[in-house]
Formats: C-alpha cells, structure tokens, sequence
C-alpha cells in the first residue's frame, strides 16, 4: 500500500468537513444499527474511562445528527445465518470510527511531514561498498539512509 497523495489527503479534509463533527457512537439494539452524533443521544451515561454505557436516541433530531441506519434480521453478532447483518454492523462500526479518528490522524500526518521535512538533509546520500550513507553517518544497508526514506516520503506528498 503506497502514502495518500495530496490530493487524496485535500478530498478526504473537504469531505471530513462537509459532514457534522463528532464524536460518533454506534447503536445496535433490537434489529436497527445506527450511527449517532453522540451530542445528539439523551440520558447518556459512561462509565470511568468515558466510554458510553447507556443512552437513549432522540425523538426528533436533524438529519446531521444520524449518519447511518440500517435494519437487520439478526439481533446479535454472531447469530446464524447473520454474516450480512455482522458485515452491517462491522460497516456501521467502521463508519463511527473513521469519523472519530481521521481528523487527528490527518493532523499527525501533517506533523510527521513537517518534522520531517525539517529534519531531513536536502544532500544525497552517497553509499559505500558495505551500503552505509557516508554524508549522513548511516551505517546500516537496510534499512536505507533516514533521509533518503523521508526524501522518497515528501516527494510522494507531492505527486
């Protein structure tokens, strides 16, 4: 799997920020998976790490607040003949948790590539007979030369 280019990293922050901010919280209860802005449930309780416990949904929201629903057949992962209603939920999960965790993953990113633009050498490696960097002080074959990693990294930014 090769680096996001820049333009897939700019089209996933527009889409990011044309949908309501989180954080998400999955519901599956009796047959119906949900994904809910958490600000939109009432009577929610957490328990001391933060992590919901009990919740109602509202009886009347904005369509921003519910950014998925699905019915299923089964009522509980795992049961028989479920595998269509688990993939539904695994979805919904996947859904809620993208939501929640992209936004800071696309920061850290940016943070990783200004470090590392910060910090890398502009000058070429230039390796010896045993495969050590000599400008850089590298002396290991493999993996090769931070630099010229980080290098490789940045130019992939901006392809």
């Amino acid at each position: 799997m090769t680096a996001p280019t820049a333009d897939q990293l700019d089209e996933l922050r527009e889409l990011l920020d044309r949908l309501p901010a989180g954080p998400w919280h999955t519901t599956d209860c009796e047959g119906r998976i949900e994904v809910w802005q958490e600000s939109a449930l009432t009577r929610v309780t957490r328990d001391e790490h933060g992590e919901i416990t009990g919740y109602s949904t509202p009886s009347a929201y904005l369509a921003s607040h519910l950014l998925y629903e699905r019915y299923v057949d089964t009522w509980d992962r795992g049961e028989r003949d479920g595998e269509d209603d688990d993939l539904r939920r695994d979805i919904a999960e996947l859904l809620a948790a993208a939501r929640n965790v992209l936004p800071g993953l696309l920061a850290e990113m940016e943070r990783v590539r200004a470090l590392a633009r910060d910090l890398t050498d502009p000058g070429e490696c230039r390796y010896d007979h045993h495969g050590h960097c000599q400008p850089h002080g590298w002396t290991q074959a493999e993996p090769r030369c931070p630099h010229a990693r980080a290098r490789e990294l940045l130019r992939e930014e901006t392809a």
